[in-house]
């Protein structure tokens, strides 16, 4: 699922799978879904939080990456089909899954609550079209999730174009199911990476009340649209599908494209007071990132993620200008403010603290 052109007349390979990888539904004969497997299952044995304890003892063990949506009853492919290295099935709901949320504190201490859900049922009375990818599991989990994520969500994609899009309509599931040292037993599953910040503590201010107060007159569609896209980025974090979103509303703030982005953005830039010259990644890589992603289908491109805080920042100070307003929260996320930056506040901030809550 690499996204690369192939030339005319040539296929690509099948039923060679990447290093280290298996295709999903053909590593064992006796395999049967995951979803029955779980359903068989009373009571894991064991479940994995990736936000606060390490999965290293688990490293190498057989795993399985899912992503299901919301779908359409199609029995013809009830028992899987290839696409690429993703195995996609139509299955019936619910599945078994685990959630948890967190919610951080306002205030000077990294306080996070959070609540594990082990065994939570989605997609009640409705056909699931799932996604999976089987591999073994890695020591660095979170960008092989976004890896995986990208492969499964193109092979959906994919799937649509042949159908139509009513296969995958909305999501309901994320995780990794991991089994035991065998192989052979579901004992666990991973909540799928939720991208936590560590915001630092901020003070609504009268400067932030006055802010709100324009926003009540309306905007112009231009300044919506962007930063619909803008939002939709930042919920992402530093992937691909954001870097893209986020050159969309830039594109749209400017009113310009192709080889006037560039020097359009340095000149707005300047006019609202940004030094350009201080960003860490110039504007002209900056725009090459975005070409890399859409005309390369590079999935994991140089400088991703700097690249995403950097342009997120540039961004948020382009809507804000079009806006005509002024915030005491800064544009780049992590920045210190005023009286933030005392070493008591940087210390209680690199050491962040969970407080674990029970589902009710």
């Amino acid at each position: 699922m690499s996204g690369k052109k192939r030339k005319s007349g040539s296929r690509k390979p099948r039923g060679r799978p990447a290093a280290g990888r298996t295709p999903s539904g053909r590593a064992r004969a006796d395999s049967t879904r995951t979803a029955d497997r779980l359903a068989s299952r009373p009571e894991p044995d064991l479940f994995i939080d990736d936000l606060t304890e390490s999965s290293a003892e688990y490293t190498g063990r057989r795993a399985i990456y899912r992503l299901a949506y919301q779908g359409m009853s199609l029995p013809e492919i009830a028992a899987g089909l290839d696409v690429g290295h993703v195995r996609v099935s139509v299955v019936d709901g619910p599945l078994t899954t685990q959630r948890t949320t967190v919610v951080q504190r306002p205030g000077d201490q990294l306080v996070f609550d959070k609540t594990l859900h082990p065994r939570v049922e989605v997609g009640h009375g409705v056909p699931l079209t799932l996604a999976e990818i089987e591999a073994p599991l890695p020591a660095n989990l979170s960008p092989a999730i976004d890896a995986w994520y990208a492969e499964c969500f193109a092979a959906l994609g994919l799937v649509a174009v042949v159908l139509d899009e009513r296969v995958a309509q909305r999501p309901v599931l994320e995780d990794v199911v991991v089994f035991d040292e065998a192989g052979t037993r579901v004992v666990g599953a991973i909540d799928a990476r939720m991208r936590l910040r560590h915001f630092l503590p901020r003070n609504y201010t009268e400067t932030e009340s006055a802010a709100m107060t324009e926003l009540a007159g309306g905007v112009a569609p231009e300044v919506a649209g962007a930063a619909r896209w803008y939002l939709r980025a930042a919920q992402l974090g530093p992937v691909a599908d954001a870097i893209v979103y986020l050159w969309i509303a830039i594109d749209a703030l400017l009113d310009t494209e192709g080889s006037r982005v560039v020097p359009a953005l340095r000149d707005k830039l300047g006019e609202i007071g940004f030094v350009v010259q201080s960003l860490p990644i110039p504007l002209g890589p900056l725009y090459g990132l975005r070409g890399d992603i859409v005309h390369k289908g590079e999935e994991q491109p140089a400088n991703l993620r700097d690249g995403f805080y950097e342009l997120e920042a540039i961004t948020r100070t382009l809507l804000r200008d079009a806006l005509g307003i002024v915030s005491s929260w800064p544009v780049q996320v992590g920045a210190p403010g005023p009286g933030r930056d005392s070493p008591a506040i940087q210390l209680a901030w690199a050491n962040p603290h969970y407080v674990l809550h029970s589902p009710n």
